[in-house]
């Protein structure tokens, strides 16, 4: 499988990501994005939830969302795609 993501079915390349071309980060909500910056930073699921003020029910669901708008096989995928797509930011780090 070439690398990028699948969007409604049809697979889409990182180059067509990178051009802004039907990217499947144009479906994610403010919300969602904000999420997948602090999974992709490594924050858990609790301080996540307590971060927003959300259980970690609502994150975890969030978080699957996401996965499957993505297209994200697991989490390292998932973190890979949001840099790869510039997501993060450029001041964007890591918090173990």
């Amino acid at each position: 499988m070439p690398s990028g993501g699948q969007r409604n079915g049809k697979l889409w390349t990182n180059n067509e990501r990178l051009a802004g071309k039907n990217s499947p980060l144009d479906d994610l909500a403010p919300r969602e994005v904000e999420i997948l910056r602090l999974v992709a930073s490594g924050m858990a699921t609790e301080a996540i939830a307590e971060a927003l003020h959300l259980s970690p029910k609502t994150v975890q669901n969030y978080h699957y969302g996401i996965k499957a708008k993505l297209g994200a096989r697991n989490d390292a995928h998932l973190v890979w795609l949001a840099a790869s797509a510039g997501v993060l930011g450029a001041g964007f780090r890591f918090e173990p």
